[in-house]
C-alpha cells in the first residue's frame, strides 16, 4: 500500500518512492537545510511527507531555471550594479583614509606617568 501525500515516511522511503532511488537521504537532508523540504524526527528516526518531497522537487526546478545573475538597467554613466557598488566602496575607502590622515594628534607627546612612590 502506497502512503498518502501527508503520511509520514522515512527519508529512505521518500527517496525510493518519489525519485526511485536516484537520490540519497543525504540529498534530502541538504535540501532541508536550504528550506526546500520539511523533515521531522520521531525518536531517532527522521521523517518527511511525499507532498513535501514533491514540493522540494518543484522548488529545485524553479531554482534551476532562475538566472545566475540579474541584468539591471545601467545608470546614465553606464555603470552596472556591481561597478556602482565597487566604485562606492573605493570612494568610501578614500574618504576614510583622508579623514584619518587629516586628523591632528590631540594626545600629549609624553603620556607615560612617573612611577608611583611607596609610602613608608
Amino acid at each position: 500500500m502506497t502512503p498518502g501525500e501527508d503520511d509520514p515516511v522515512t527519508l529512505e522511503e521518500a527517496c525510493e518512492i518519489v525519485f526511485r532511488g536516484a537520490i540519497k537521504v543525504s540529498t534530502l537532508r541538504l535540501e532541508a537545510t536550504k528550506g526546500n523540504v520539511d523533515i521531522f524526527k520521531v525518536g531517532r528516526r527522521q521523517f518527511t511527507t511525499l507532498r513535501s518531497v514533491r514540493g522540494m522537487s518543484s522548488k529545485c526546478r524553479e531554482n534551476r531555471k532562475a538566472r545566475g545573475s540579474t541584468l539591471t538597467e545601467t545608470e546614465s554613466n553606464g555603470l552596472s550594479e556591481t561597478e556602482r557598488v565597487s566604485s562606492a566602496l573605493v570612494a568610501l575607502s578614500q574618504t576614510t583614509r583622508a579623514l584619518k590622515n587629516s586628523s591632528r594628534n590631540i594626545s600629549p607627546e609624553n603620556t607615560s606617568q612617573p612611577p608611583l612612590r611607596r609610602r613608608s
